[in-house]
């Protein structure tokens, strides 16, 4: 990948005529989604967002309550095994913010929804945009028709995922908001981890890990699935156009600052079973106990919909985990093989 130290071999020069067709898929994307405001609340919108008495208040006390149970007030208070402090904390912001503009309506809630939405529309744009533009010369970059390219491609990735029937959950779906915003701090993780694999800046190596790390965790603390990204940032080296032989060296530190980040999420998890009244087993012994079926939700949420999707609980019951953990590696494998430019 880029040898340049002082080069960000993903930078595609931002030209108004490459901007305007993600401009364009912008406004269509809001234009679609934005008569999800009046969608109101159905399902578990009752238990998670209404019935639950700690979202009633952002003081120091409250905001610290939600980072000490888990996703939904059990009357015994014992925990689940769904840990989304982050999520619950903007819903608890929604709260606030229907209270002081409109008593009452949702509507502001579901505009939080379609923004998450649109930044990883946005953030996925990002990313297709610096994996196409990987190993390109100067002179390409500089090449009007090259930017035309590079703009129809990525923006044909993120309105492929924007307007995919399967994102009416997340967008209409109050409740279902924490798969948006895992996403985004996924994607943004991953936008950081591309940056560091190619070398761009002598010190993006600290800022770069720093951020993912964070990332990792605040994708963590939304849903589950941020515990993929250590397996995730392999994945994305290969795509990008890391020789195998080097994955390690190259792809190892991020993924090893992604690691961090899980390992703070499962800390918090665990301190949370330790608080609440009627505690669970931990987390650490829970993971233990199902990471055969956590391996097999994180590869098939890294590479295709199919035998699991993103929608599956990390602790979630799976028939016959292994065939299916090995069958989803090997798809991956196959997927990244098959993106990968040759060396």
């Amino acid at each position: 990948m880029g040898a340049d130290p002082g080069a960000d071999p993903g930078a595609v020069p931002a030209a108004p005529a490459a901007l305007r067709l993600p401009l364009l898929a912008a406004a269509l994307l809001v234009a679609i989604w934005l008569p999800a405001r009046g969608a109101g609340r159905f399902w578990d919108d009752q238990l998670l967002l209404i019935d639950n008495p700690r979202l009633a208040s952002l003081d120091p006390a409250g905001v610290l309550a939600l980072f000490r149970h888990d996703l939904a007030a059990q009357p015994d208070g014992a925990m689940t095994p769904f840990f989304r402090p982050l999520f619950l904390l903007a819903a608890a912001i929604d709260n606030q913010i229907s209270g002081w503009l409109l008593p009452g309506s949702v509507a502001p809630a579901h505009l939080h929804s379609l923004l998450w939405h649109l930044l990883c529309c946005g953030l996925l744009w990002r990313l297709a945009r610096r994996i196409l533009a990987q190993g390109a010369d100067p002179a390409a970059r500089a090449d009007p028709a090259w930017q035309a390219g590079i703009a129809q491609r990525s923006v044909g990735v993120a309105l492929l995922y924007g307007l995919h029937p399967i994102q009416s959950e997340p967008v209409l779906w109050l409740s279902a908001r924490n798969d948006p915003m895992c996403a985004a701090f996924s994607l943004g993780a991953l936008l950081l981890a591309l940056r560091w694999m190619g070398g761009a800046g002598r010190n993006s190596g600290r800022v770069s890990g720093a951020g993912i790390a964070l990332l990792t965790l605040l994708a963590g603390l939304s849903k589950e699935h941020g515990t993929l990204l250590p397996l995730a940032v392999p994945l994305l080296g290969l795509v990008a156009g890391v020789p195998p032989r080097r994955l390690i060296p190259v792809a190892g530190p991020p993924a090893l600052a992604a690691a961090a980040g899980v390992l703070a999420t499962l800390a918090l998890r665990a301190q949370a079973d330790l608080l609440s009244v009627s505690p669970a087993p931990a987390a650490l012994d829970l993971f233990a106990a199902r990471w055969p079926l956590a391996l097999t939700t994180m590869l098939g949420w890294i590479s295709l919909p199919w035998p699991l999707d993103s929608s599956a609980s990390l602790y979630r019951p799976l028939p016959g985990p292994w065939p299916a953990a090995l069958l989803t590696l090997a798809l991956a494998a196959a997927t990244a093989a098959a993106l990968a430019p040759p060396d």
